[in-house]
């Protein structure tokens, strides 16, 4: 899957669990939501031109080549006799563990220091406004100045909210890319045996539907569907608190 539906894919769903870790106010919900879209890119920092890795500069190539040589370092010591000679881009980071542990590791993180979360909320924010356009730079400051409110009377209020939206994030991509016809063996590790002759075996959710990074059916039927998602996931938290009293009042008008 594209970079830009990865992220709008992480949108909605960053705006449909807001309530399910207690965010209600749009003040937390868009910030979260964001941040979950800009995680949904993370994983794809193991390819060395990915989108992720370009925009984050310096500090993405050195995290692309760690990323990279542990990938390769793990999946050469638990492949199956029929898995892919090497396992380095959609394998490691492409995996539920990774998306628990980076998101563990987030929230760890910001219990030693609040300019942890931070620069963890930045690198979110960063890649979002990267695939989701310039405009994501408004509701991220505003969302940045209000939990800073929150975190100055405690440094970890949020601390794991901003660690599910880590996890959230990299979950979101893993399932985006097992849309494809590549697949994705993103619940590696469950099970301690191979099937077929593979511990990496990877998973195509719509099976012989299933479309092309790229693709006319991405440009046309996915990407659409997202964008339909995205707004029926905003309506409850976002748009129905603010639209319903306008509609209210122009139906006391029209009667």
């Amino acid at each position: 899957m594209m970079g830009s539906n990865h992220a709008l894919s992480g949108l909605a769903a960053g705006l449909a669990l807001a309530p399910a870790v207690g965010l209600t106010e749009p003040t937390q919900v868009i910030p979260f939501s964001l941040n979950v879209a800009g995680y949904a890119v993370f994983p794809d920092l193991d390819h060395p031109s990915s989108s992720a890795t370009r925009v984050l500069g310096w500090v993405g190539e050195k995290v692309s080549n760690t990323l990279r040589a542990t990938s390769a370092w793990v999946y050469e010591r638990t492949k199956g006799s029929r898995d892919e000679p090497t396992g380095v881009h959609r394998h490691l980071s492409h995996t539920w563990i990774f998306a628990l542990v980076v998101g563990g590791i987030a929230t760890g993180l910001t219990f030693i220091t609040p300019w942890a979360a931070l620069a963890v909320y930045l690198v979110g924010a960063i890649l979002a406004a990267d695939r989701l356009g310039d405009w994501v730079a408004v509701p991220a400051a505003g969302g940045a100045a209000a939990a800073g409110m929150v975190m100055l009377d405690d440094p970890t209020a949020l601390s794991w909210q901003l660690g599910a939206a880590v996890a959230a994030g990299c979950i979101v991509h893993t399932l985006g890319d097992a849309l494809t016809v590549s697949g994705c063996p993103f619940l590696f590790g469950l099970l301690p045996f191979e099937i077929r002759g593979e511990t990496w075996w990877e998973i195509r959710l719509l099976g012989p539907l299933s479309f092309r990074t790229n693709s006319p059916t991405e440009h046309r039927v996915v990407r659409p569907l997202l964008l339909v998602a995205t707004v029926v996931a905003a309506w409850p938290v976002l748009l129905s608190p603010f639209l319903s009293p306008v509609l209210q009042a122009f139906t006391e008008m029209s009667a």
